[in-house]
């Protein structure tokens, strides 16, 4: 990802600059403490303690759902009942 940056000179000519902007990667751990908190207060106090936007968690809280959900289904389908 790339982020442009313009500035403006005295001359008001515009000199544009490129940087790279690195991703941060969360583990396992980390998301799921995050989530656990997020559960228990709000996405928003959770972001603020974790330093995350509170997008992020609920992305990660999606994706836990949507996970849980497969898991459900295949179980239901090998099982014949709901865990």
């Amino acid at each position: 990802m790339h982020v442009i940056v313009c500035v403006m000179a005295a001359s008001t000519a515009l000199s544009v600059s490129t940087t790279k902007v690195k991703r941060k990667g969360y583990d396992a751990k980390f998301k799921i403490k995050a989530i656990e908190f997020a559960e228990q207060n709000s996405n928003e106090r959770a972001a603020e303690k974790f330093q995350v936007c509170a997008a992020f968690l609920s992305a990660c809280i999606g994706k836990q759902t949507a996970s849980l959900g497969m898991v459900t289904t295949i179980f239901y389908i090998k099982y014949g009942t709901v865990p």
